[in-house]
């Protein structure tokens, strides 16, 4: 067995490990120790972290901006909930839900599909649905892989697969 092939510079590694010597980081934790002395070897071999940071930055900015949009729209619905039960009723407590929504945009279309049924609109639309039952219908029940959009669809399933002596 032989060792193999690296075709990497001579100069680059000598460049990495005088960069990883040279640095005495102040720091009792093995890790960032580590860390620093890396990021400094690196460095000192030629590799630049500044595109990485500048697109660390740009993916840290976006998920806390996507966390403010999530808090809001909890923050509306537990309004709504409150406005429901202790200020001016469900109605009003509606009210911040369609603010919430159609600001932009958002309200469904009673001709879209299934914009007149709420279990199934966010049965089709959730972010990672489930799949789909038998008859076409979005699922709201898994169970072994298979999706159900009803009780009595997933009860008729479940005790097929029994007559035919499999388990559920």
């Amino acid at each position: 067995m032989s060792a193999p092939e690296i075709s990497i510079p001579v100069e680059v590694v000598d460049a990495a490990i005088n960069g990883w010597f040279s640095t005495l980081p102040d720091s009792r934790d093995q890790q960032e120790h580590f860390r620093i002395r890396m990021r400094a070897a690196l460095a000192a071999a030629g590799f630049s972290a500044a595109g990485d940071a500048h697109e660390l930055k740009r993916k840290t900015d976006l998920i806390a901006e996507l966390s403010k949009i999530i808090h809001n729209m909890t923050v509306a619905q537990q309004a709504a909930w409150i406005e429901w039960q202790h200020g001016a009723g469900a109605q009003a407590g509606m009210r911040w839900i369609e603010n919430g929504l159609a600001g932009p945009g958002q309200i469904p279309e009673e001709d879209e599909p299934y914009g007149t049924e709420a279990q199934a609109y966010f049965d089709a639309n959730q972010a990672d649905p489930l799949p789909a039952c038998h008859c076409g219908r979005p699922s709201n029940i898994l169970h072994m892989g298979n999706g159900y959009c009803s009780q009595e669809h997933y009860a008729s399933a479940i005790a097929a697969q029994q007559g035919k002596g499999g388990e559920a």
